[in-house]
């Protein structure tokens, strides 16, 4: 965050409260960054400079179409020459973030743009929140809800033709889909559209849904079993009554066209997010060979442990460097004590595990509303696929974060509670397309709240009410 602040020196439209809002989701008070600000010519070029770059994030849509046709791999059983051609194309992998990032700042500046419109009239910056996730609400073409909808209409279709499965393991609703060709055909174009999604699915480690289809007959049974409608959508807002506060004329004109270019922005960052993710999987599969090649080589004892080495590493190793091998092990063990550490949401200087204090509860928590709605249910806490394999119909998820990975689960519950997001996190979207009350930014809640807990929430206000 400090580089953003920073930036506010040297960028005439840059605001850090707005940067705190698109970036993190809530509003922070900070001591101001200590940096000599340009002057009004710099700024004002650089703001320019600025612009161009945000509003070229609505074209990254074209660029990825023409990005992804091409990485090219060799098609080789030589990991010399298979590193080399990974190696190759990594210049690829970087120009696909720059894009993403472009994308992400065109989503975050235009609403932190409506934000600094309309500030003045939201004392109260809770109301702000949730009046802008009522905005980027029912918002056509978002590519992350198409994977729930997909998913529905094939479990509809097994309801229709194979009822017999619908309360058979993952095993089995597997089997029946590969034994009729009507749910195969439909499985088949999901995986097509939206195999290479996954829990964690920015890691190079995680298994894309189409190599891990056991853990995608969980996504599935839980969507037969409980399935959610999508909210029924309505016409276009009516912006001269949503911006009926605005007595300014001019003013209520500008906050309609960042409000229209925010809800577009959301969509057009959820469609490169996705195409991020086809790439990043292009690799994530030639790593996997390339482990394997290793393997057989006897380069690497396991192929686990390709992971835990940076790409160049990697070459060093394959170049003869085999110290680098118990390295791979120690961070391995070492990861499995560091992902369970917990850190401050922000610091200042060196961040420190467990260094936070946590509030003790009252029996109320609060955090930013993102998708509006209210109700009550039992607490699941879910820190990993097999918790969430847990979740019964009717809970309340509470989660430290959620990504695309988990949007079959919001099926099933009634509402959802994370520590870390933002109104333009991919959760939030999602939950928005489906009426699922959710709030994000509550500090230590799945450390205050416990399995079992009844709790009623108000996504409209951002309170959590523990029942006794």
């Amino acid at each position: 965050m400090n580089l953003l602040y920073n930036m506010h020196a040297r960028v005439g439209i840059a605001n850090p409260q707005s940067m705190n809002l698109s970036i993190m989701g809530e509003y922070h008070d900070y001591p101001p960054v200590e940096v000599p600000y340009a002057n009004d010519l710099v700024r004002g070029i650089n703001s320019v400079r600025f612009l161009k770059y945000v509003f070229s994030g609505h074209r990254a849509q074209r660029k990825f179409d023409k990005l992804l046709t091409r990485v090219h791999f060799a098609d080789t059983t030589d990991y010399q020459k298979l590193y080399a051609s990974i190696d190759k194309n990594l210049a690829l992998l970087d120009e696909s973030l720059i894009y993403h990032y472009a994308s992400s700042s065109y989503s975050g500046s235009a609403s932190s743009t409506l934000y600094q419109l309309v500030d003045p009239y939201f004392p109260d910056k809770q109301q702000y929140q949730s009046f802008l996730s009522h905005l980027l609400s029912d918002i056509p073409g978002i590519e992350s809800a198409d994977i729930l909808k997909r998913l529905q209409a094939l479990a509809a279709l097994i309801k229709e033709h194979a009822p017999e499965a619908v309360n058979g393991g993952p095993d089995e609703l597997l089997a029946c889909i590969n034994g009729h060709p009507a749910l195969l055909a439909q499985y088949r174009d999901f995986l097509a559209r939206h195999g290479h999604r996954c829990i964690k699915e920015a890691e190079m480690r995680s298994k894309p849904w189409r190599d891990d289809e056991r853990a995608l007959m969980n996504y599935l049974s839980s969507i037969i079993k409980a399935p959610r409608s999508l909210v029924a959508r309505e016409a276009e807002p009516d912006w001269e009554k949503e911006f009926a506060f605005v007595g300014n004329p001019l003013l209520k004109k500008a906050c309609i066209t960042f409000a229209k270019r925010s809800r577009q922005a959301v969509v057009d960052r959820e469609y490169t997010k996705s195409c991020l993710i086809k790439i990043i999987d292009l690799f994530k599969t030639q790593y996997a060979r390339l482990a394997e090649l290793l393997l057989a080589a006897k380069v690497l004892p396991d192929t686990d442990l390709i992971y835990f080495l940076t790409h160049k590493e990697i070459g060093r190793l394959i170049e003869g460097d085999a110290s680098l091998v118990s390295l791979a092990v120690r961070r391995r063990k070492a990861y499995d004590i560091q992902k369970d550490l917990a850190f401050d949401d922000t610091y200042i200087g060196k961040p420190v595990a467990d260094a936070f204090d946590l509030e003790a509860s009252d029996g109320t928590l609060k955090g930013v509303p993102v998708s509006n709605g209210t109700c009550e249910g039992i607490v699941r806490i879910v820190n990993s696929a097999d918790d969430a394999n847990c979740l019964q119909k009717g809970e309340i998820m509470v989660a430290k974060f959620t990504d695309i990975g988990w949007t079959p689960y919001y099926s099933v519950v009634n509402g959802l509670i994370t520590e870390i997001g933002s109104s333009l996190s991919h959760g939030a979207v999602v939950a928005r397309e489906y009426g699922l009350p959710t709030i994000v930014n509550v500090k230590g809640a799945t450390q205050l709240l416990k399995n079992g807990d009844h709790i009623t929430m108000d996504a409209g206000k951002g309170t959590i009410i523990i029942n006794a």
